[in-house]
């Protein structure tokens, strides 16, 4: 004989994984997290920037630059702004957030030496709580980073992580895309190797600059080739900026009158192309290390 079975709703209810809040409320929630950044939040485009380009009043978001193919598969350059440590902090400050380092570890790599410092951080309100994990290495995307600064930025992300999962919907920090949008560059084009010539050679349109008194008619070197490159690969202008290779650095000085947020987009195509670089304020230069 055949039995049938029917589940009660009672049943339903203790077999279901069923939302604490109604839909509502949800979205009430949801809409005041927004309306908190809105107004606590400091917006890029709303730094404070004197004349001279120095911020007097910086923002609580990083603008970040991505490079992505796109539909027809060229590879374009993307800008996001993403919350930075501030944020956060401004955040944890008005939810009644607590954190807490639960755990931290240093790691040293006996073959190349870099250290690696490993954070795990509770946050909590009431009883709900999340972990964040993290880690920074001395090494990481190729540079040089003092271990002061891999603890401290593995101690930022880990924090991070910890209170965008409990309040920010899992939002990802501006300390942690910086460590990783230098992988997502295209590769770079090889130039062609003896390519078989069809006709005279095109003629060398000088490159020029505004300040054409200190400019140099020779050819770029292979240093200054590359950094000319870094560049050019991100559709940024080197009309306007003077390249000279001194003491085995490459010089790159751009127009005093640049913004702030066009020197972050050198600078972004700088750390791209994986190179060392100083920026001298005074100068309105980078020296780049090839």
């Amino acid at each position: 004989m055949e039995q049938n079975t029917q589940i009660t709703p009672a049943a339903a209810q203790q077999n279901s994984l069923l939302p604490i809040a109604t839909p509502e409320i949800a979205a009430e929630a949801f809409q005041q997290y927004l309306q908190l950044c809105n107004t606590l939040l400091i917006k890029y485009d709303d730094r404070i920037v004197d004349e001279r380009g120095v911020v007097i009043q910086e923002s609580d978001y990083a603008r970040i630059s991505q490079r992505k193919k796109n539909e027809q598969g060229q590879w374009i350059t993307e800008y996001k702004d993403v919350p930075r440590k501030s944020a956060f902090r401004k955040l944890a400050r008005f939810y009644g957030v607590s954190t807490e380092i639960v755990e931290k570890q240093r790691e040293q790599d006996p073959d190349t030496g870099a250290i690696t410092w490993h954070y795990t951080v509770r946050a909590w309100q009431g009883q709900a709580s999340t972990m964040g994990e993290a880690s920074c290495s001395t090494d990481e995307s190729k540079k040089n980073r003092s271990e002061h600064d891999a603890k401290a930025t593995a101690h930022t992300r880990a924090k991070n992580r910890a209170i965008s999962d409990l309040i920010g919907f899992g939002q990802v920090s501006a300390e942690e895309i910086t460590s990783e949008h230098t992988d997502r560059k295209p590769p770079r084009k090889e130039k062609p190797q003896n390519r078989p010539k069809t006709g005279p050679p095109p003629k060398q349109t000088p490159r020029k600059a505004e300040n054409t008194a200190n400019v140099s008619t020779k050819q770029p070197d292979q240093d200054e080739e590359k950094v000319l490159n870094a560049f050019l690969d991100r559709d940024l202008r080197t009309t306007s900026l003077i390249v000279v290779k001194r003491n085995g650095a490459v010089w790159v000085q751009h127009p005093a009158d640049y913004p702030e947020d066009k020197v972050i987009k050198y600078e972004a195509a700088l750390t791209d192309a994986e190179l060392e670089y100083s920026y001298h304020e005074d100068k309105n230069a980078w020296e780049v290390q090839p």
